[in-house]
């Protein structure tokens, strides 16, 4: 039982950690003036929608914050 709360309680901060770096992210490109760029608010849409569901993907949720710190 142990380990499996230990795999939520990691999968949970893995998801925070994400959110976190796409805010982050998102700042960024608001900062530098690009964040209405039609590629990065596509990607940013998608990475959000999916970090909303539950459970998350999170190997899908990695690849589409990676996505979207690549358009940036």
């Amino acid at each position: 039982m142990g380990w499996r709360r230990e795999a939520i309680s990691d999968a949970l901060e893995e998801h925070t950690q994400l959110v976190a770096l796409l805010d982050a992210y998102a700042a960024k490109a608001r900062a530098a003036g690009v964040a209405d760029h039609p590629d990065l608010v596509e990607s940013e849409r998608a990475a959000r929608t999916l970090l909303d569901r539950r459970p998350s993907p999170m190997a899908v949720a990695r690849q589409l914050v990676t996505t979207y710190q690549t358009w940036l």
